[in-house]
């Protein structure tokens, strides 16, 4: 089975920051060779809100490093991978920035032999008694945008 080789200095997340839920290396089949891959968020041990998606592709004998960055330098808080036809989604929320989330997702084209962003979706609180959720789909080129009011009783 594929093993990813986490980098010096870093180590694997063993619970997410945002949800207190468990993270988990995930093994499964990426690039469609029949071979375990493996995927996995570690974070820096010495800085702060420093972390990064591995990805190990057994048919490329290759890992893949993704930093996952905040945009406007505040901490940022990983939530668990999820894998689902065939499709790698990876999130993280940013504090600072009424709790603004953004969620990547991830598909392994045969032809070109690369990762390609199929998705994007973010949330974000624009008031106390509003939060909008946005998505885009890279592949179709569609554009979503939900917006939810909360009343005071907590029906939306």
């Amino acid at each position: 089975m594929a093993q990813v080789k986490i980098p010096k200095g870093y180590a694997e997340l063993e619970e997410s920051p945002a949800s207190g839920k468990k993270m988990k290396k995930i093994s499964l089949i990426f690039d469609d060779d029949l071979k375990k891959d493996e995927v996995v968020i570690v974070k820096n041990q010495s800085e702060l809100s420093n972390y990064k998606l591995l990805l190990f592709l057994s048919s490329l004998n290759k890992k893949v490093e993704i930093d996952l960055p905040s945009a406007n330098d505040y901490q940022i808080y990983s939530i668990p991978l999820t894998y689902i036809n065939n499709v790698l989604q990876f999130g993280y929320f940013e504090n600072g920035t009424a709790v603004f989330g953004r969620f990547i997702k991830l598909r392994y084209d045969l032809s070109s032999k690369k990762i390609k962003v199929i998705g994007y979706d973010s949330g974000y609180k624009v008031s106390p008694t509003e939060h909008i959720d946005k998505s885009y789909n890279l592949i179709t080129g569609s554009y979503a945008v939900k917006r939810t009011y909360y009343k005071s009783d907590g029906k939306t």
